[in-house]
């Protein structure tokens, strides 16, 4: 349930790797946690350019490697 979420700060995921993935399941719960906990859920939901604007991702972000990637914040850096 999403309320059991929310009575965590910190998440992990041991099978997460960068260089097979992009998506990371700790990395969405503690993103959506942060969203909520500022109370910009609603507006980060409502449709997908808010959510980029939210995330700092902007078209010209967007890099090309065989698929398209969207490059989070200091997120995808790391791993690069």
């Amino acid at each position: 349930m999403i309320s059991d979420i929310l009575k965590y700060e910190a998440f992990t995921d041991i099978e997460f790797n960068p260089l097979k993935s992009i998506n990371c399941q700790a990395y969405s719960a503690a993103l959506y946690v942060s969203l909520f906990k500022r109370g910009i859920i609603s507006n980060a939901l409502s449709n997908h350019i808010s959510f980029k604007k939210l995330m700092g991702v902007y078209e010209n972000e967007i890099k090309e490697t065989g698929s398209e990637q969207l490059l989070l914040p200091g997120f995808n850096q790391i791993f690069e």
